[in-house]
């Protein structure tokens, strides 16, 4: 049995890859399927946690990282629980678009994203201080509940960079040098939360 002031194991993983990652479309909050090649990524990470039980999961609402939950659980009769605030960040009128389409519109806003991500906020979209406002929120709830356990969390580039920030105690200029591929996972041994959760 689990006890308070234990730690909480967390497998971070990110979606597979869909047809817009392939094409370096933005996607966000968009609902783009995993792609073929998304498929076969997640049956490989399915194999590589299939040595490590999982006691509880939970997934960003989009069918992308719903899709490579539900491989990694499979057959381990745990149900995953979507959480809207796992979902990818907002780019507003930025989503759908690919580079060039992009940078022709939007080329000073792509500069200063790439150069200072905290200080851009997408039109009709979020900043990455909105994004991490909702998913730390969320983190530390997740991890207070399931103190002693092994929890899958499911979901994206940018949400599981701000945890791993987070998770690491590291700066927010160390942004961009979290990289995790499609279909990629750490591993975090999580301390309970030092705020309390809300209830």
């Amino acid at each position: 049995m689990s006890e308070a002031g234990e730690t909480t194991r967390v497998v971070l993983v990110r979606h597979g890859e869909t047809e817009w990652n392939a094409r370096g479309v933005y996607q966000g909050w968009q609902d783009v399927p995993l792609g073929a090649r998304g498929v076969a990524q997640t049956m490989a990470l399915a194999r590589s946690l299939a040595g490590i039980a999982i006691d509880a999961a939970y997934t960003s609402p989009l069918s992308r990282a719903r899709e490579t939950a539900a491989a990694v659980l499979r057959g381990r009769g745990v149900v995953p629980v979507a959480v809207p605030e796992l979902r990818e960040l907002s780019y507003g009128v930025w989503e759908g678009l690919a580079p060039a389409p992009r940078r022709a519109a939007w080329g000073d806003l792509e500069d200063r994203w790439i150069a200072d991500p905290w200080s851009v906020a997408f039109p009709e979209g979020e900043s990455l201080g909105a994004l991490a406002a909702r998913v730390l929120a969320v983190w530390d709830r997740i991890v207070a509940a399931h103190a002693g356990d092994t929890v899958l969390v499911s979901a994206h580039g940018h949400v599981n960079r701000v945890i791993l920030l987070h998770a690491h105690g590291l700066p927010r200029d160390a942004f961009w040098s979290l990289d995790q591929p499609n279909a990629g996972f750490v591993l975090l041994e999580c301390p309970p939360p030092t705020i309390q959760a809300a209830a």
